[in-house]
């Protein structure tokens, strides 16, 4: 069970009490990505998230920033998303005011030195030219740029090089002022402890935080498909995404999404995995996925094979996908997915962080928490009708990239 409490400035603390554990995650979730930025500020988000590590005024160093959390064993990072950014540290039941201490001073007290900025750009570019060598990460990138052209959501997260080489100092700071505000943050905590004892901890430390919001969104625009396009790289295997726009994260239709997820590609026992892999070989990497944004969302397969088997791989796929538009799943697999769904969601929640993401994440962009319980009874709500009216709305041969 969770409780919630608003702050004078807008800014949500959110807590799950674990009497029993042994760890406490603090999690500072911040309603900013790479979809809110403009051509020119590409990567901003990436960029500041990164700059947040390289040190305050009390810890001007790498070293110590990551030190306050480590030296009590305790872990501390961060990540950048198309919609939000996360910073998180976990330590021992004892130590949240190590954490939140840390957390806040990165956030509120990061110098962004010029040198600083300039030896963080050369990483950057690094990470770019990592990922632009990773062919699964590349046909991902492919992917989103054809299901979302000329729109931020499809773009990588981490910018391009044009767009990093130009973030100045003074506009990732400019930045930041916009997209850093307290009515735009949630901090999620999650462990032995009571929310009392820790908004008594973190209101007096945040209180003051004023800001002034002045980010959009940009809406996704339609899209027309089909659509297709091949890179040639000289590596082993041919990468292939096959996809389609998919739901939105406050679809109702999300719940059947995942089910019929776990029924396609997730996990050893779907229906690519056993078709692709076990019997036709032709694959040792074949799964499926959905990505959920607040206005549009995909879903894809994704395979690495012999080029050699490309084509009858793609056409395995669009099979499957067939069958689910075509033919109904029968009850025994539907009742499958539904308690390999339950299984994964409850055995994620043993941990601390998953609590304190489960929260977090949904209230960051939502507004509204759904319970485990509340969360598993819609699972259990979802029909065979459902699944094979949802496969027949996205899986259309006029609608796949």
């Amino acid at each position: 069970m969770y409780e919630l409490s608003t702050f004078d400035n807008g800014l949500r603390l959110v807590t799950v009490a674990m009497p029993h554990a042994y760890s406490i995650s603090t999690r500072f979730y911040l309603a900013v990505g790479s979809r809110y930025e403009p051509p020119e500020l590409s990567g901003a988000s990436h960029f500041i998230e990164h700059m947040l590590f390289k040190g305050t005024e009390r810890r001007p160093t790498p070293r110590e920033i990551a030190m306050a959390v480590e030296r009590v064993g305790g872990d501390l990072n961060a990540s950048t998303s198309q919609e939000i950014t996360a910073y998180y540290a976990r330590v021992g039941r004892d130590h949240l005011p190590v954490a939140a201490d840390a957390l806040i001073d990165m956030l509120r007290n990061s110098r962004f030195l010029s040198d600083d900025v300039e030896r963080e750009r050369q990483i950057i570019t690094e990470e770019i030219n990592e990922s632009l060598d990773i062919p699964d990460e590349l046909v991902s990138m492919q992917f989103q740029e054809l299901l979302w052209p000329d729109h931020p959501l499809g773009v990588d997260i981490a910018g391009t090089h044009e767009s990093v080489a130009g973030l100045t100092r003074d506009a990732l700071l400019e930045y930041k002022a916009r997209s850093y505000s307290p009515a735009r943050t949630v901090v999620a905590i999650a462990g032995p402890v009571t929310h009392q004892s820790v908004r008594d901890f973190i209101e007096p430390l945040l209180a003051d935080w004023q800001a002034e919001e002045s980010l959009a969104l940009h809406p996704a625009p339609p899209f027309a498909g089909p659509v297709a396009r091949a890179l040639h790289r000289p590596v082993e295997q041919a990468h292939f995404l096959l996809g389609t726009r998919g739901l939105n994260r406050f679809d109702e239709d999300r719940f059947a999404l995942s089910l019929l997820n776990i029924i396609l590609g997730e996990g050893m026992s779907s229906r690519l995995f056993l078709q692709i892999r076990e019997e036709m070989a032709l694959a040792y990497s074949i799964y499926s996925f959905p990505g959920l944004y607040l206005d549009t969302g995909s879903f894809a397969v994704y395979a690495a094979l012999d080029p050699e088997n490309l084509h009858d791989a793609v056409g395995a796929v669009q099979a499957q996908l067939h069958r689910l538009r075509e033919e109904p799943v029968n009850e025994e697999d539907l009742a499958l997915a539904k308690s390999y769904s339950k299984g994964r969601t409850l055995l994620r929640l043993e941990d601390s962080g998953a609590n304190a993401g489960w929260v977090g994440g949904q209230l960051i962009l939502g507004n509204v928490i759904l319970t485990p319980d509340e969360a598993l009874e819609r699972i259990d709500r979802v029909t065979v009708e459902d699944i094979q009216r949802l496969a027949r709305q996205l899986f259309r041969d006029d609608a796949l990239a």
